[in-house]
């Protein structure tokens, strides 16, 4: 029997029709829900996405998951979870004010009284909040200018996260990163910034957010699903180092090169398919160490900005054409 697995978050619901491990297919739609939909919306509407869709309601085993809990509605539920308990420990999920890492929520605002038809912060403009709901709905939309939508990410941007060192394979996912278009350099920036730990890491962007329904797939049936894939990720390798960093690079079929980046820089070193690459790296405040960047989509990121800095609108932009640059490939 088909499954199809449903995840409802704030600014979009997503659903994976699975007739086997090998035939999976994937949907998104803007869809904002929070504690005070009525689940007789929320009913009406999962009625019409999944007819216009044309996605099975009979005869297939629904699970669902939602952040930060499963929405209740009208329908024969196999198997739900809300979005922690299916999480993992290197998983950064974000959406645009909340930050989910190893079971732990980090908002900017109160979940138990969120409406987002109101006024949640004194301070804060719903308009603001539902930035990234708006842009998921009209893709077309971009802010002026890149500092505004650095702005706008302060909100989830300076969360603490401490990454473990045995984790090594970080997935970034979540809603805000769902955008129905291509990751523009403000999203790499943002992921860049989850990622607070000083060393090096491996990660890969989710800009389908695949992985709460990946996921929950799992949960359910670990055996069948485990080795499940959907193509929904763009992989890269960073090196945290705050402060002057000094990498040399040692290629298989290349000579080696010498890399310099200045404190509070971005630099980014394609890595393509002519073997992994040694890197040596010294600074100012680490410990000389080394470690193999495998090839990847976005190649390793040299990342010396100061999390505890405030940059200026200028620096930012020259993070962005730094980010362009070393993505020219895509």
């Amino acid at each position: 029997m088909p499954i199809l697995c449903l995840y409802v978050g704030l600014s979009e619901t997503s659903f994976l029709l699975v007739n086997s491990a090998e035939d999976v297919k994937y949907y998104s739609v803007p869809y904002s829900y929070s504690k005070n939909s009525s689940s007789s919306d929320f009913n009406q509407f999962y009625k019409d996405i999944t007819g216009k869709l044309k996605i099975p309601m009979e005869n297939v085993e629904l699970l669902v998951t939602g952040f930060l809990e499963p929405p209740k509605f009208d329908a024969n539920i196999k198997f739900s979870l809300s979005l922690c308990e299916i999480i993992d420990q290197n998983h950064i999920f974000a959406n645009y004010f909340s930050v989910i890492y190893k079971g732990n929520v980090y908002s900017q605002f109160d979940l138990n009284n969120l409406n987002l038809n109101e006024k949640v912060d004194r301070n804060s403009d719903p308009q603001n909040i539902n930035l990234y709901s708006n842009l998921s709905e009209y893709s077309f939309i971009k802010p002026s200018e890149g500092a505004e939508t650095a702005l706008l990410d302060l909100l989830i941007r300076n969360r603490s996260i401490d990454i473990l060192k045995s984790v090594n394979n970080i997935v970034i996912c979540g809603d805000r990163f769902n955008l129905n278009r291509f990751l523009w350099p403000q999203d790499y920036i943002l992921a860049f910034d989850l990622i607070k730990s000083t060393g090096f890491f491996n990660f890969k962007i989710d800009y389908k957010n695949c992985t709460p329904l990946i996921q929950l797939l799992r949960k359910y049936s670990f055996d069948t699903y485990h080795s499940i894939e959907v193509d929904s990720f763009v992989s890269g390798s960073i090196l945290k180092s705050p402060g002057k960093t000094e990498c040399l690079l040692n290629y298989e079929t290349e000579k080696p090169k010498i890399i310099e980046v200045e404190e509070g820089g971005i630099f980014i070193v394609p890595i393509d398919q002519n073997g992994d690459v040694n890197v040596v790296v010294k600074n100012e405040f680490m410990n000389s160490f080394e470690f193999e960047v495998p090839e990847s989509d976005i190649g390793l990121v040299i990342d010396t900005r100061d999390s505890n800095k405030t940059y200026s609108p200028a620096r930012i932009k020259d993070w962005e054409n730094r980010v362009l640059e070393g993505l020219r490939k895509f």
